[in-house]
């Protein structure tokens, strides 16, 4: 059982490095140079951190996504009115974490009314239209890891993850975007961490699954005209890691106009499982080092704009393939409330190990 601690300590610690590390960087444009990232990572090796205090802080990636987490553990499942409570009291508590406008008037709906009807202030917002963000992506990793069970109903993981986005993006296109990086920590969790996913396995069995959700979804489809743009995103991020992976290098200017670098859930969270699947390749020139959560990061920061969330998407997957003894621990030592993350991992694997059955593969 000791690597599905591993696998979920790695995602959550993972998660919280990428958000943290990667942050100072958030809105610069893309592509950014190599000497740039990977003489910031090196300098993080060198700083004393006993002497660098305060670490770096996390934002509100991690904040939503330790109050999805707690609230998973505490009601023992999902809990709408329960979790849009943390939410709003988490934001209070600590609101200079760099959340948007838009869900901050959110927040302060919810706080209103207690949350008594936690989806319909998300609902109201842009004429009714939802928010398309990828604040919702961003926090979902902890949903794959709690529902990671092999007893468990698939498509009661894919409708938490789902309903947990739409407490605050109700637009199909923010929530189709947490579920589609839940289902990528999943399938990442069922990999040996010993090996090498296969590109064109690990796109189809998430491509799969969103291409059925995007069609059943009359919403989404009313939404994006038609189209299921999640499943077209997941057919040319594959083309373009087969295509870096063949060559070695990868064409960053290509990435950002394709993939998208940006604030969207449609723009960044296929950015992020693309940053994942090639941080696994250790011969690229763009990344450096034996970690693949941390190149996972530095390729996520690589791609500019929106850069704290993307890494932080890229890292949870990343964590949840190879588990916590990839991360580099000084580069944790810099991360804030790294200790409050992984006791949250620890519950999460305490209800996991609750069940008959687990689901990661090398147990």
């Amino acid at each position: 059982m000791r690597y599905v601690r591993s696998k979920i300590q790695g995602s959550m610690l993972g998660a919280l490095m990428g958000d943290c590390l990667a942050a100072p960087f958030e809105g610069d444009a893309g592509p950014l140079t190599a000497s740039l990232y990977k003489n910031y990572f090196e300098g993080l090796r060198k700083e004393d951190v006993a002497k660098k205090l305060p670490y770096k802080r996390y934002t509100d990636d991690t904040a939503m996504a330790m109050a999805v987490a707690e609230s998973l553990v505490e009601r023992k499942g999902f809990d709408a009115r329960d979790m849009a409570i943390r939410f709003t009291d988490e934001y209070f508590k600590s609101p200079r974490r760099g959340y948007g406008g838009s869900v901050v008037n959110v927040f302060y709906k919810l706080r209103r009314t207690r949350s008594e009807n936690p989806f319909e202030p998300a609902a109201l917002q842009f004429n009714g239209s939802g928010s398309y963000g990828n604040g919702a992506a961003m926090r979902a990793f902890p949903v794959a890891l709690f529902f990671s069970r092999r007893d468990t109903d698939k498509d009661k993981l894919m409708q938490v993850a789902i309903d947990q986005g739409r407490i605050t993006h109700a637009n199909s296109t923010g929530y189709h975007g947490a579920l589609l990086q839940c289902l990528a920590v999943s399938q990442a969790f069922l990999a040996d961490p010993g090996e090498v996913v296969n590109i064109e396995e690990f796109c189809k069995a998430i491509g799969d699954k969103i291409r059925n959700v995007e069609a059943e979804s009359e919403e989404s489809l009313r939404e994006s005209g038609g189209a299921a743009v999640f499943s077209a995103k997941m057919k040319r991020l594959e083309a373009l890691a087969k295509q870096a992976k063949d060559r070695s290098k990868i064409d960053f200017d290509i990435v950002i106009r394709d993939l998208g670098n940006n604030i969207s859930a449609l723009e960044s969270v296929p950015t992020a499982i693309f940053c994942y699947l090639m941080a696994q390749d250790k011969t690229l020139e763009c990344c450096q080092g034996d970690s693949v959560i941390e190149r996972s990061i530095q390729l996520a920061i690589a791609l500019g704009g929106d850069t704290d969330t993307i890494a932080t998407m890229a890292a949870a997957i990343a964590g949840a393939h190879v588990g916590v003894e990839d991360i580099p621990e000084v580069l944790l030592k810099h991360c804030e409330a790294r200790d409050r993350v992984r006791d949250l991992a620890d519950r999460i694997y305490a209800h996991v190990v609750g069940g008959e059955d687990l689901q990661a593969s090398d147990v």
